[in-house]
C-alpha cells in the first residue's frame, strides 16, 4: 500500500510507502516500485536454476567484529527494502542496523569467500554470572561472550540512533515477548520449556535469493540452539513463510496470528521446536551438531570462536 500524507511524511505503520501528497509521477511510481520491492522480498524467492551455488555458501558463527559488522550491514540493507525500519533508523549514518537484543545473541553468518550473503541470530540471554551456566563448555561460552563485546563495541560506534536503540535493554529476554498478548496467551508454555532461545533476524543478500541459503541458517541457529542446551527454540514470522520454517521441525503455537512491534509488519505467526523431545526433526538436529563439531560437513565451518590465549 502507497499512502499520500500531508507533510512533514513519515513511516506509517501497516503502510508499506508513504509520500507527499503533492508528489509528482516519478515520486510515486518510486513508491510503487519500492512497496513491490518490499512485498517481492516478503514472498518465498522462485527456486532458481542456479541453485547449485549455494554449494559454495559456508554457514558459521561470526568469527570477527568486523564479520559481524557486515552482517548487520546486510540487516539494514534487506529490512529498508522491505520498509520495515523507522525512519530515524534509515536515516542513521551508521549503515547498520541492530537493537537491544543483539548484544546477548550468538549470529550466524553464511559467507560466499569473504562476502556475508546471509545471516541470523540465536538470542538466548545467558546469566552475567558464568558459574551459573552449568554444563556448558569452555568454547560455547567463550563464542557467547566475544560476540557480546563485538556486539557492544559495534554499537558504541554506530549512529546516534542506532546506539540509543542497541544499547537499550529490553525488558523481556526475548524478542518475541515485545508482541502483544503473546506472553499472555502462551505463558504456560512458555513456562515449561524454560530456559528457551528465538531464532530471528534472519535474511539473505538479494543476490543470493532462492539459492537455499536459509536451508543453511536454519539448520545451524537449531544445531547452536541445542549445544546453549536449550529446551526450544521460538520465532515469529510472516504468515507466508510458516511452510518454509515447518520444514525444519518448527511448529505454530496456535492457529491464530498475534500483532507485533510496529517496525515489523503488523500480524505474525508464532513457532516453537521442541529440542527436548525424541523427534525425527530434533534427532536430525542433534546428529547434524555431531558432524559440524566433528567438521564433517562441507556446509558448516566452526559453531564457536577459537578461543586464543593470551602470549
Amino acid at each position: 500500500m502507497v499512502a499520500l500524507a500531508e507533510p512533514p511524511v513519515a513511516r506509517v505503520s501497516d503502510v508499506d510507502v508513504t509520500i507527499a501528497r503533492e508528489s509528482d509521477r516519478v515520486a510515486l511510481r518510486d513508491a510503487i516500485v519500492k512497496a513491490a520491492t518490499g512485498l517481492r522480498f516478503k514472498a518465498p524467492p522462485p527456486k532458481r536454476a542456479d541453485a547449485g551455488a549455494s554449494g559454495r555458501v559456508r554457514v558459521e558463527a561470526v568469527q570477527s567484529l568486523d564479520q559481524l559488522r557486515d552482517c548487520l550491514a546486510l540487516r539494514k540493507k534487506v529490512y529498508g527494502l522491505m520498509s520495515y525500519l523507522p525512519d530515524k533508523i534509515m536515516a542513521d549514518p551508521g549503515g547498520i542496523e541492530m537493537d537491544g537484543y543483539d548484544i546477548g545473541a550468538i549470529h550466524l553468518a553464511a559467507m560466499r569467500g569473504s562476502e556475508v550473503v546471509g545471516t541470523a541470530r540465536l538470542v538466548a540471554e545467558l546469566p552475567a554470572d558464568a558459574s551459573s551456566t552449568s554444563g556448558l563448555c569452555f568454547q560455547t561460552l567463550h563464542t557467547y561472550y566475544k560476540h557480546r563485546e563485538w556486539s557492544q563495541k559495534i554499537a558504541r560506534r554506530a549512529g546516534p540512533q542506532v546506539r540509543e536503540r542497541a544499547l537499550n535493554r529490553p525488558f523481556f529476554p526475548l524478542p518475541i515477548l515485545q508482541s502483544s498478548d503473546f506472553s499472555e496467551r502462551w505463558a504456560e508454555m512458555l513456562e515449561q520449556t524454560s530456559p528457551g532461545a528465538e531464532l530471528s533476524r534472519l535474511v539473505v543478500a538479494p543476490a543470493y535469493r532462492g539459492l537455499g541459503i536459509s536451508s543453511l541458517l536454519i539448520p545451524a541457529v537449531i544445531a547452536k540452539a541445542i549445544q546453549l542446551h536449550r529446551r526450544a527454540l521460538l520465532l515469529e514470522c510472516i504468515p507466508t513463510h510458516v511452510p518454509m520454517y515447518a520444514r525444519y521441525g518448527f511448529r505454530p503455537l496456535s492457529n491464530d496470528t498475534h500483532s507485533r512491534p510496529t517496525d515489523l509488519d503488523q500480524y505474525a505467526v508464532g513457532m516453537w521446536f521442541r529440542l527436548d523431545n525424541s523427534s525425527r526433526s530434533a534427532t536430525a538436529a542433534e546428529d547434524l551438531l555431531a558432524k559440524i563439531q566433528m567438521k564433517l560437513s562441507p556446509s558448516f565451518g566452526p559453531l564457536d570462536v577459537p578461543f586464543e590465549p593470551l602470549v
